[in-house]
């Protein structure tokens, strides 16, 4: 090549991040062959100059302005899109994020449930619930309820019609994939620590219902509502319970306001009834087979929680009806699992945001 062509120009970097960078061997060899041989280097000498012509200047050929950086997005609701109809779930979603509610429930851009050829947990959970709801009131097509007050003389009896009930509701699900055999099989190997549970809470709690949807109005057009798992009656009081087959707000979260399910549904179950409602538990009922209370509100501080929750809801649907933002908290622990997370873009608006602490801009 260097022989065919009458002129050749050959190009290199001479640096790279500040640093130097050394030329090929390649390269050296042909620069000192040539000193040796004509006593000179090879450089271009017109090269510089031809760099410095108007021609040769890099220019900006897209004249449009560059995108906004992203924020933290903080929309208002407009008119109409407010759902003034609470369950338990979508206050805490409310809490947890706000932008989580506004894009999933208002604008409701939820996605649409998946077909699964599995079983999951929540669909364990729910099997459950419908295994106790039926050991302990009537449902039609399953066998139950258990007839008497549970003891040691009629223990096994329990036990038996608990894992009747258990096969006839995990029937299809047997059919349909011989894996949900492993379900099953959790479940019945949990049955004996539940009736020990249950035999102990029988000594100072009847069961009253079960499965119980229940609906208030805080305020005039703001509906409250909620399906508790169930609900025990101690003579003039009664105790609402929640079976948890995953996982479980820690009582700290409880006691704080920030889990807003056990005093919503205590709030449900007194104002339904007229009855006080002097306890609210979480059931656990464990992966390891234990069944143990993990959540335990009573008396006074379970009417305070009560009574503050629902003024807080009265408080924040004002709050968003004059049109306050419903920002994105950016709660790890929250956007780990969120739906809303593409629209949300955290990552963008938290870069935006550590930047603009880093130049002291604040935000």
């Amino acid at each position: 090549m260097l022989q065919a062509a009458p002129r050749l120009l050959i190009t290199l970097r001479r640096e790279q991040d500040g640093e130097a960078v050394v030329a090929s061997p390649w390269l050296q060899a042909l620069q000192a062959f040539h000193r040796l041989a004509w006593g000179s280097v090879l450089d271009a000498g017109d090269l510089p100059a031809l760099l410095t012509q108007p021609d040769s200047q890099v220019f900006r050929a897209d004249t449009q302005a560059l995108p906004e950086p992203a924020r933290r997005p903080r929309p208002a609701l407009a008119a109409g899109l407010l759902n003034k109809t609470f369950s338990a779930g979508a206050y805490q979603q409310l809490l947890d994020c706000p932008y989580q509610y506004y894009a999933a429930r208002c604008l409701r851009l939820s996605p649409p449930e998946e077909i699964r050829l599995a079983l999951s947990r929540a669909d364990y959970g729910a099997r459950v619930h419908q295994c106790l709801q039926a050991f302990h009131t009537d449902v039609p097509g399953l066998p139950g309820p258990f007839p008497e007050p549970l003891g040691d003389h009629n223990r096994a009896a329990a036990e038996r019609l608990l894992n009747g009930i258990a096969a006839a509701v995990f029937a299809q699900d047997l059919a349909d994939n011989f894996e949900h055999h492993g379900w099953l099989r959790q479940w019945q190997r949990q049955i004996p620590e539940y009736l020990d549970w249950q035999q102990e809470r029988s000594l100072t709690w009847q069961v009253d219902r079960a499965e119980v949807r229940l609906e208030i109005e805080p305020e005039p057009g703001l509906r409250l509502q909620g399906q508790l798992d169930r609900i025990d009656r101690q003579a003039a009081a009664l105790s609402v319970l929640d079976y948890k087959t995953g996982t479980v707000p820690a009582q700290a979260e409880v006691d704080a306001g920030e889990a807003v399910q056990l005093p919503v549904y205590a709030q449900l179950a007194g104002t339904d009834s007229g009855t006080v409602v002097s306890e609210a538990i979480y059931l656990a009922l464990g992966n390891d087979g234990t069944v143990k209370t993990t959540v335990w509100l009573e008396d006074e501080a379970l009417g305070r929680l009560a009574r503050d929750n629902g003024a807080r809801l009265v408080e924040v649907v004002g709050e968003m009806e004059a049109a306050q933002p419903l920002p994105a908290w950016g709660d790890s622990r929250t956007c780990r699992w969120c739906d809303m997370a593409l629209l949300c873009r955290r990552q963008a608006w938290e870069e935006t945001e550590e930047s603009s602490k880093a130049g002291g801009t604040g935000q």
